[in-house]
């Protein structure tokens, strides 16, 4: 079963037998989320919501030819599996988004706003807002998101499932599955917090880098340059990786490739050069631009540069 899947199925059934549980998720990972904390192990189950009705709390009893519950509704007994009367475990909800948190540097304090939505906290960088939904409708808390972001704020929501199945409105929030930023592996949670910080600064970009060659941010031009020169290629290059390192190899190749009388033999030379040019061909805006094309390392640390929204 995927990381998403089964963090649902766990949240959803408060006490799941223990029989039960390991048919969907390895032992190792049980192992692994029982250390975390996020996992428990509970006594035999005293009740559970009726499997007949749906509305009443069925007490479980066994008796001398199995398990069974009454169902009030009905006035009846119904057989159970024999799982039911082992021991199981139980989800903590708060606990795994503790260690989500933890993971992302998520701040602030967690507000359970219903039994499927949460408002875990905010971003420091930016002070985006970050909600846990278990639901697949934001218009089911439509008024306590905007009493939380105000007039200006914005949202990512992180949901176990699939974002296209998450139903929102307006440009201010924007859903993200919780299988982009997590998997499991053997025998344990996988966390990508480097995909998770792309995905914020991605999402709500307040850079632009036009076809014309105007480097903007919130709609004011920092910088203009013609296609055909270095200086375009260079910011293409980042822009159409906005929040991903691009390496000085990768911007050199690309620049030779378009720029007419490409004189640079070396990509460091190429890299350093042309974004030392672009940050100081305005002094007033020199440190804004700065913060918006930033050094950075790609895997097997290879120097390059990465284009992101400035950070006051």
């Amino acid at each position: 079963m995927v990381f998403s899947s089964a963090i649902s199925l766990l949240h959803h059934n408060e006490r799941i037998p223990r029989e039960e549980i390991e048919k969907y998720i390895s032992k190792g990972i049980i192992a692994h989320l029982r250390k975390q904390g996020v996992l428990k192990e509970s006594d035999t189950l005293s009740h559970i919501t009726c499997q007949e009705c749906n509305e009443c709390l069925c007490e479980v009893e066994s008796f001398d030819g199995g398990v069974r519950a009454y169902c009030e509704t009905y006035n009846s007994f119904y057989d159970l599996p024999e799982s039911y009367s082992q021991p199981s475990y139980k989800f903590d909800t708060n606990g795994f988004l503790s260690l989500l948190k933890e993971q992302f540097d998520i701040k602030g304090s967690t507000e359970k706003i219903s039994t499927n939505f949460f408002n875990i906290g905010y971003l420091s960088t930016d002070h985006t807002h970050i909600f846990f939904s278990f639901d697949d409708d934001q218009n089911n808390h439509s008024q306590d998101i905007d009493r939380i972001l105000g007039s200006n704020g914005k949202a990512l929501i992180v949901v176990p499932f699939s974002a296209s199945q998450y139903t929102y409105t307006g440009n201010r929030v924007r859903p993200v599955s919780l299988d982009s930023v997590g998997k499991f592996t053997s025998r344990a949670i996988s966390w990508d917090k480097e995909e998770f910080e792309y995905i914020v600064e991605s999402t709500f970009r307040s850079v632009e880098f036009t076809l014309h060659g105007e480097l903007k941010h919130n709609g004011v031009i920092l910088r203009d340059y013609a296609s055909g020169t270095n200086q375009y290629a260079f910011l293409k290059t980042l822009f159409d990786s906005f929040g991903r390192t691009v390496t000085n190899e990768t911007l050199f190749d690309n620049a030779k490739k378009t720029v007419p009388n490409f004189r640079y033999t070396s990509p460091s030379s190429f890299a350093e050069k042309t974004k030392s040019n672009i940050c100081n061909k305005d002094k007033e805006t020199k440190d804004i631009v700065e913060k918006i094309i930033v050094p950075a390392s790609a895997a097997g640390s290879k120097k390059g540069y990465r284009m992101t929204n400035p950070q006051a």
